[in-house]
């Protein structure tokens, strides 16, 4: 969830007054090797499940992608970066707890991240008021990793 990097209305000067484009902040940065596990919750109404894998690298990546959207003056969220996948929201309070323990021992499949997408997101103009997400923009991740690096000739 990277939803932190550009909230509020930006309009459509996101995508032009992001520095460096598609050499910007995903250049910089090599695939991720991820997956979904576990889960929690925020307060009573936020049920999510985590992201595993090369987590540092996804810091990174969100530290990166942030720091492009402050230079371009867009806003950004000041908080902790928590990677999840928000999986329901309750309407109401709710007691979220038996569904948390469900989760505890899952583990999704693992999967490589390959690109940083500029999603937007607008909460009630999906099917039945739920929230639709757009594609705006992509950029390949395609910086070598450190690993693949040293084995080089």
């Amino acid at each position: 969830d990277v939803r932190r990097v550009c909230r509020g209305e930006a309009g459509e000067r996101v995508v032009g007054g992001l520095p460096g484009g598609r050499h910007g902040a995903a250049a910089r940065h090599p695939p991720l090797s991820l997956s979904l596990g576990g889960g929690g919750r925020f307060g009573h109404r936020v049920l999510w499940t985590g992201v595993q894998g090369d987590r540092d690298g996804l810091r990174r990546l969100a530290s990166s992608a942030s720091a492009a959207a402050r230079r371009a003056r867009l806003p950004v969220e000041d908080r902790p970066y928590r990677p999840h996948l928000t999986v329901a929201r309750a309407t109401g309070e709710s007691d979220l707890r038996p569904l948390v323990q469900r989760l505890a021992a899952w583990q999704g499949p693992p999967w490589v991240a390959t690109e940083l997408n500029l999603v937007r997101s607008r909460l009630g103009a999906g099917p039945d008021g739920s929230a639709l997400h757009e594609l705006v923009a992509g950029w390949p991740l395609s910086a070598i990793a450190p690993q693949a690096q040293r084995k080089r000739p």
